[in-house]
């Protein structure tokens, strides 16, 4: 009896117990190919004997195995590509926004009807960018560059300047009909900054060389001077491509029925990465959504997330006490309570942003710690601070304006508060793996009196933690920080 005489059934049994590996596979960056979750090449051989046990046993092995994207040193070469390219990015969107604001009184009101119709949310706030005067708080530059007015998340607020930015009059764009020196102050024969977003990659790209060296000189050619240039900084600094990014390029160029056959990815954020890594799950809608069998876990290193800044840099003085005296690195700093919230509220958003595409199985957001007892202080002081959101929520107009609220320093973001909630439920695409959640009541009204505005609370939330300290802390201190992010980069 040959093996093809044996029933269907009975042979995908047998492709199984080949295939299934414990752990899975996982993604090698340098070579790009998928190993042994122990790193050994993944054994072919079965498959290689005649075409049709090839062509039933391809799905299996994507069927029966996860397949983990984990971020990783790979070079020096890697490394600065991706620097390059984080700062190109933000150049780009920064340039972009404060042309939207050069030019904000062109903005008419046909304009503003068709941006209703994409972004509904901005329709107020841009008749008040059109007529806003820069002594008016929070100044028109503030209005164009800070995503949480708009009631949206960042990727969409940039979504939003260039769509802005894109509208035609006739065979120009409307800014174009604007002196020269009115717009960024660019020379005629100068291409406008706005013209570079339309050839900028996406945030979840992985530029090669010829890419980045192409949009070097593109932002260096829209320059109105070389000191308005992008500074690239390469150095001992380690950067990183996203996992998400990873994972875009590797399914991307996978034949479409190879993929179809894929069900379980894990992206392990271990190191904070470059190019707004928080919104690069968009970059994975468009590939679940024609294929619906797949779910994806983005797992983020909770520890990377609250010490370190977007392309991977730690920013140790911005979360510890920076003494400037000249005194070593061992000498104990507490952790700025403020910003642990303000760590986490890009993500949030996007995560918010991302739920209205796919459902929490497809794709979930988990923050993930090797200790439950850093991260519980981290959730006790996130879950503090939505109780003072919620409450300052509650003093502001009808509906919620973040006009009002700006200027109030316990206001995070538009979803802070639900995705919060959502955590300590467990609902929702936003997760901690760490149990049980209940270290604080974050439903508890903060009381207020009669008297009491968003501003008013806002001082009382500082006052509330001037000079206080929860135990246990995230970190000792500086010298116990620094060293545990020392040993992970020797580790990698």
């Amino acid at each position: 009896m040959g093996f093809f005489d044996l029933p269907r059934e009975l042979r995908d049994e047998i492709y199984t117990h080949y295939a299934a590996q414990d752990g899975g596979y996982l993604y090698n960056q340098r070579t790009r190919r998928l190993r042994t979750a122990n790193g050994d090449p993944i054994d072919l051989s079965f498959m290689q004997t005649c075409s049709q046990v090839a062509h039933e046993l391809r799905p299996v092995i994507f069927e029966k195995n996860t397949v983990t994207f984990r971020t990783g040193w790979v070079d020096r070469e890697t490394s600065d590509r991706a620097a390059s390219f984080a700062i190109a990015l933000k150049w780009i969107h920064i340039k972009t926004a404060y042309q939207l604001y050069k030019v904000r009184k062109a903005i008419t009101e046909d304009m503003i009807e068709h941006a209703g119709v994409d972004f509904p949310q901005c329709l107020s706030l841009l008749h008040r960018l059109r007529g806003g005067h820069e002594t008016i708080a929070p100044t028109p530059l503030q209005m164009v560059v800070d995503w949480r007015l708009w009631r949206h998340p960042p990727s969409t607020h940039r979504g939003f300047v260039k769509f802005m930015l894109s509208r035609g009059k006739g065979t120009r764009r409307w800014w174009e009909f604007w002196k020269d020196d009115q717009v960024l102050g660019q020379r005629p024969e100068q291409p406008n900054v706005a013209s570079l977003l339309a050839g900028t990659p996406d945030p979840w790209m992985i530029p090669n060389p010829a890419e980045i060296a192409s949009l070097k000189e593109q932002c260096i050619s829209s320059s109105s001077s070389k000191s308005d240039s992008p500074i690239y900084e390469d150095g001992p600094i380690k950067r990183y491509f996203s996992a998400a990014a990873l994972a875009i390029q590797f399914l991307n160029g996978l034949d479409p029925s190879v993929l179809s056959a894929v069900r379980k990815i894990v992206l392990d954020e271990a190191h904070a990465s470059i190019a707004y890594s928080e919104c690069h799950g968009l970059g994975l809608v468009s590939i679940l959504q024609q294929y619906p069998r797949i779910s994806i876990r983005r797992q983020v290193d909770t520890k990377t997330m609250a010490i370190t800044s977007k392309i991977g840099q730690p920013y140790f003085e911005q979360l510890v006490d920076q003494y400037h005296d000249g005194q070593v690195w061992d000498i104990d700093g507490e952790i700025e309570r403020v910003r642990v919230s303000q760590a986490f509220m890009r993500w949030f958003e996007e995560a918010v942003a991302l739920s209205s595409r796919l459902s929490p199985d497809r794709l979930s957001l988990i923050f993930h710690s090797r200790n439950t007892a850093s991260t519980l202080a981290l959730l006790e002081q996130m879950l503090e601070d939505a109780r003072w959101q919620r409450t300052l929520e509650s003093l502001a107009p009808r509906p919620i304006s973040p006009l009002s609220l700006l200027d109030s320093c316990c206001f995070f973001s538009e979803s802070f508060t639900r995705v919060m909630r959502g955590i300590q439920q467990g609902e929702g695409n936003v997760r901690f793996d760490i149990g049980d959640l209940s270290v604080c009541d974050s439903n508890t009204a903060i009381p207020v009196d009669r008297e009491s505005t968003p501003a008013r609370v806002g001082e009382n939330w500082m006052a509330h933690f001037q000079g206080t300290y929860v135990e246990p802390s995230p970190y000792a201190g500086r010298k116990d920080l620094l060293q545990e992010y020392m040993e992970d980069e020797v580790q990698d």
